[in-house]
């Protein structure tokens, strides 16, 4: 393996261990393991492809002392052989010694990957805390089969965190800012924009949809609803204060029409309609039926609106 590719592996992995060091995850002595690893693994798998190349050029050579010019078995061609052949089993040793090396490291990883999972799952565990949740697996409560009063429970408790904690904490008097995602993060800027348009005054959902029977079917209650902008939107009152703020903010609604937009695009088609008929000034941009529900449109979107938006601002 040519030195540029692994150079380029090592970086690739470098992006990828790099963040979970740097938020604690793993630690730097983990990191270099994985590191120290990767380098025998790429080092085995060089001596191995070297071996193969050299076991070809082994089998040409016997080929050619056999039926060359010179004679058959001649003593230089004798020679060269075994001179190959020999070289092919220093190779051979070679590689068992590093293939025994890597093997020698493989519990220590296991036991190094285990521990940086345990740690994950500690953190994760107080993250939930935080919002009010409970620890480790029983995140998965926010499963579509979960029990639903729990998950809106938790949906909840996380939208208050950010509402009421997070955002005051880090904004200054009288600024307000721009909620902006895509997919399920298109879903939860609309719902936070639309339920407090008094902390935010931009809204940027790229294939969102904003009807919370999408997650949770026929079941409804009070959370559920105010989670929902597609059914509290068009219940809400022209007097009510929020509809001034919102007639004040930019909203930007945007959803492709290519493949695994189906549900997105009707659901951003519900809200354009009834931003519409509440007089709520928004721009809804549906882009090309070869525009898919996919990071590489989001990027070419982003970018756009964001330029918009800002240098209205």
């Amino acid at each position: 393996m040519p030195n540029k590719n692994v150079n380029i592996l090592l970086k690739l992995q470098d992006q990828f261990t790099k963040p979970m060091r740097e938020c604690g995850v793993i630690t730097k002595d983990q990191e270099k393991a994985m590191r120290r690893t990767s380098q025998s693994v790429i080092g085995f798998s060089r001596t191995v492809r070297n071996g193969f190349l050299g076991g070809a050029a082994h089998v040409l050579k016997f080929g050619a002392a056999l039926t060359g010019v010179g004679g058959l078995l001649s003593a230089a061609g004798i020679k060269a052989f075994a001179a190959d052949a020999i070289e092919g089993f220093n190779a051979a040793e070679e590689a068992e010694t590093k293939l025994s090396a890597v093997l020698a490291n493989v519990p220590s990883i296991i036991a190094q990957g285990a521990g940086a999972a345990e740690a994950a799952k500690e953190r994760l565990g107080g993250v939930a805390h935080r919002v009010g949740g409970v620890p480790g697996p029983s995140l998965a409560r926010s499963a579509r089969e979960g029990d639903p009063r729990a998950r809106i429970e938790g949906q909840e408790r996380w939208y208050r965190y950010i509402t009421e904690e997070l955002l005051p904490a880090w904004a200054r008097p009288g600024e307000k800012a721009l909620a902006c995602g895509c997919s399920m993060g298109g879903v939860h800027a609309g719902n936070f924009f639309f339920r407090r348009p008094d902390l935010f005054d931009t809204l940027i959902s790229l294939s969102g949809l904003f009807h919370a029977s999408y997650f949770f079917g026929d079941y409804s209650d009070e959370l559920v609803y105010a989670n929902s902008p597609a059914s509290f939107l068009p219940n809400m009152p022209q007097d009510h204060p929020w509809m001034e703020l919102y007639r004040q903010s930019q909203i930007i609604l945007c959803c492709g029409q290519g493949a695994w937009e189906d549900d997105l695009l009707a659901g951003t088609r519900m809200l354009d309609k009834i931003l519409t008929d509440k007089g709520i000034p928004h721009w809804a941009d549906y882009w090309g039926t070869d525009v898919n529900h996919d990071w590489n449109w989001w990027q070419k979107q982003l970018p756009y609106f964001l330029e918009k938006t800002l240098g209205a601002a």
